[in-house]
């Protein structure tokens, strides 16, 4: 294969990823592409046309990501995978992307640039310590480069192109996507992940549902990261009200709540100013938010020790009674130690049994062991009562199997178990009619 003239390979690599109406063309544009690079004999005086013939690809490829309006994820992920696995190629296009971020006017971003550029960025492959490929040996042999590509020059440029990205003002639907993907997978590489703090605060202050996994972004750098944000349960505090449960994101709060209060170190008046937050909130909580709260504060009791307090004492019992300030936004102010769980136990008298049965904790004594917080759709919930009422539900199994569904494992035990199926007497048959049903039943026997 001839090596093209400079001026034309970018125009050429353009022509060809343009033309890509197959996702498994990506890896014939990768087999051309080391097939080039493998027939350039490489010496002293011929280093460059490596270094010209992978740029030239890398920054039509970068064009290709930033200027396609109809460019899906799953597109993105195989170009990737069939490109991006080469060290060489992974550095050069981070670098062509890199130059045009910068260039962008922050203020008129195009929307699919962005969520080009974050699909991009988010499958594209992590740096790598160890078995990494190359396209050209050329990479190998040059003093200069070699150093460009060792890991942690790598993860340091991974750092500022990610960086140069989120500078911009994102859409919502990558916003969501973004800040888990951050705190998950960016985090753990970058070598100063604590410069992505400031990103996570401004994010925090958008408002739901972004302000909860912004927080949780921050958890993480706190846990492992050593950074001190003072405010933090403040924040996470004023977030916890009562129209979370009806949020389409409640699952995830709640489980990040869950493990921002894991900690058994934490002192005694912030965790029951959020016992007594979340009791408030499961009375007037939707029918299928009930019982995971309930959950989540027996769990919490059982956690911490310290706030037992709650738990035995009988007074006050109505909420005109009750010292605890639900509006007070300093938990040290609440007076949330100074009250009781009365909240619980009016929910013993829920028109649900299910949930009422769940509040029955309160009366057992203090339980030693966390149960699982579960959550079901109202689907669900009609679906089991239906099971208890008529029978037991099948569910099908990814095999496509029926399987019987259990029932939950940290139930109470005096709650009523699904009925299983009624035993009937049974006789096999054997012809295909009984004998008299039917007139011509005799021509059907040998």
């Amino acid at each position: 294969m001839v090596v093209l003239e400079k001026n034309n390979r970018r125009l050429y690599w353009s022509s060809k990823l343009r033309n890509l109406t197959d996702l498994n063309q990506s890896q014939a544009v990768a087999a051309e592409l080391t097939s080039i690079v493998g027939q350039l004999n490489w010496d002293a005086t011929q280093a460059g046309d490596y270094c010209d013939e992978l740029v030239s690809f890398a920054q039509s490829f970068v064009d290709y990501i930033v200027s396609s309006s109809e460019l899906s994820r799953k597109a993105i992920k195989a170009l990737s995978d069939a490109l991006l696995f080469y060290e060489d190629i992974k550095m050069l296009v981070i670098k062509a992307l890199l130059n045009y971020l910068t260039s962008v006017n922050e203020e008129t971003p195009a929307e699919s640039m962005l969520e080009n550029v974050f699909n991009l960025l988010r499958e594209m492959p992590a740096p790598v310590a160890k078995k990494r490929k190359f396209v050209a040996c050329y990479f190998n042999a040059s003093r200069n480069v070699g150093k460009q590509l060792k890991y942690k020059q790598m993860q340091k440029l991974y750092q500022t192109v990610w960086f140069a990205y989120l500078k911009f003002e994102h859409p919502p639907s990558v916003l969501k996507a973004l800040l888990p993907f951050l705190a998950e997978t960016v985090m753990p590489i970058v070598p100063e992940p604590h410069l992505l703090v400031d990103f996570f605060i401004r994010s925090s202050q958008l408002g739901d549902p972004y302000s909860v996994l912004a927080l949780s972004g921050i958890f993480n750098l706190m846990v492992k990261h050593n950074f001190d944000y003072p405010n933090f349960y403040g924040e996470v505090y004023a977030l916890t009200k009562y129209p979370i449960c009806y949020s389409s994101h409640r699952v995830r709060f709640f489980e990040l709540l869950d493990i921002f209060l894991s900690s058994t170190h934490l002192p005694s008046y912030l965790v029951a100013g959020f016992v007594k937050r979340l009791s408030r909130m499961a009375l007037l909580a939707p029918l299928e938010t009930v019982e995971p709260l309930l959950t989540l504060i027996r769990n919490m009791l059982v956690r911490h020790p310290d706030i037992q307090t709650l738990y035995h004492r009988s007074e006050p019992v109505t909420v005109e009674q009750d010292p605890y300030n639900v509006d007070e936004p300093d938990l040290k102010l609440s007076g949330a130690l100074d009250s009781s769980l009365w909240e619980i136990k009016t929910l013993q008298q829920h028109w649900f049994l299910d949930a009422a049965k769940r509040a029955n904790f309160i009366d057992k004594g203090m339980a030693h062991m966390e149960s699982s917080v579960r959550w079901k759709s109202g689907d669900d919930i009609w679906q089991r009562q239906m099971d208890k009422k008529f029978g037991v539900h099948q569910e099908m199994d990814e095999e496509g199997e029926g399987k019987r569904m259990e029932p939950d494992q940290d139930e109470d035990p005096e709650q009523e178990a699904p009925l299983g199926p009624v035993p009937t007497t049974f006789l096999p048959p054997k012809s295909l009619f009984r004998d008299g049903a039917f007139a011509f039943g005799d021509y059907w026997r040998n």
